[in-house]
């Protein structure tokens, strides 16, 4: 009984060892990344806004390049279409994820095609204890109350941080997707949600 203790209390020392390992060799790595990733975004805006050319079709190019870039489109059908992922083909999955990649992108076209010049300022990373997860706040100009919040998680398979949801106002991202995809779901079918989003991506190009 004693060494089943000693070994409990040796397994939660090494976890939290690694826990604050990974924070402590991490926590750079992502604030710069997120910094990056903001500071491109907002210098493609302003460039564009100058040259007054800051329509849908230009920010949907800017956030492809952008935002798309360290977002981990897989985790986020995965978290998005949770247990009915099992009931598609590895094609059908494909078609998701690109089907609401595409509807990511669109959303976020739609939003910052409003931008009207405010700064935008990048805090820095807090992590949870795992050391795996961490939530980068972005303020939209000077006031604190108009905060994003964006998710990361730590990819191991390609050791990279990998963004994979926001929250505005307490609102996710991906549980707002989630009960949406769920109800189409249950009123129309898997694959026939499938073919409503791609008609909707189809519109909105």
């Amino acid at each position: 009984m004693i060494r089943l203790v000693t070994l409990s209390v040796l397994f939660c020392c090494v976890v939290n060892a690694f826990a604050n390992t990974v924070n402590k060799a991490d926590e750079e790595v992502l604030n710069l990344y997120a910094q990056q990733t903001i500071q491109e975004l907002q210098s493609g805006l302003i460039a564009l806004k100058q040259a007054n050319r800051l329509d849908k079709h230009q920010v949907r190019t800017l956030v492809e390049k952008t935002l798309l870039k360290p977002f981990d489109t897989h985790y986020f059908t995965y978290k998005v279409l949770g247990k009915n992922l099992k009931q598609l083909t590895s094609s059908e999955r494909n078609a998701f994820t690109h089907a609401l990649t595409y509807n990511l992108i669109n959303s976020y076209a739609s939003v910052l095609t409003r931008y009207n010049g405010q700064a935008i300022y990048v805090k820095k990373a807090k992590f949870q204890p795992s050391g795996t997860i961490a939530i980068v706040p972005i303020i939209l100009g000077t006031e604190n109350k108009s905060q994003l919040l964006t998710k990361w998680r730590f990819d191991s398979k390609n050791t990279q941080w990998k963004m994979f949801d926001i929250e505005v106002e307490n609102l996710s991202l991906v549980n707002t997707k989630q009960k949406e995809i769920a109800s189409r779901i249950k009123a129309v079918g898997l694959l026939n949600t499938l073919k409503e989003l791609e008609k909707g991506n189809k519109n909105n190009e």
